[in-house]
């Protein structure tokens, strides 16, 4: 295999768990908020607000709006902490079998 297939398949792995990490994230968050909301928000206080009877529809929407809120206030406020982050230096193998031979 060459460095260049290598590389994009290292890409490729990097990307795809990025996104599922994501994703599991993303539902985590909106089953918490799902839960919180139908503890915390009298279905009497959303009836009112809202003008109609309110089903489970209702507070799923609620929990969706805070979690996406949430989700990117969240990353809003880690891009304006400014922390650095260290990197990883590369693997630079050298020996038989490497990948990344010089």
């Amino acid at each position: 295999m060459r460095i260049v297939d290598t590389a994009r398949l290292y890409n490729t792995v990097t990307v795809l768990t990025l996104s599922v990490a994501v994703v599991v994230y993303y539902v985590c968050l909106l089953g918490l908020f799902i839960l919180a909301v139908s503890i915390i928000v009298p279905s009497s206080l959303l009836e009112a607000r809202l003008g109609h009877p309110i089903g489970l529809s209702n507070y799923i929407v609620l929990a969706w709006l805070a979690t996406s809120v949430a989700t990117i206030a969240g990353g809003r406020l880690a891009r304006a902490s400014k922390t650095r982050i260290p990197y990883a230096t590369p693997p630079t193998g050298t020996g038989r079998g490497s990948v990344f031979k010089r």
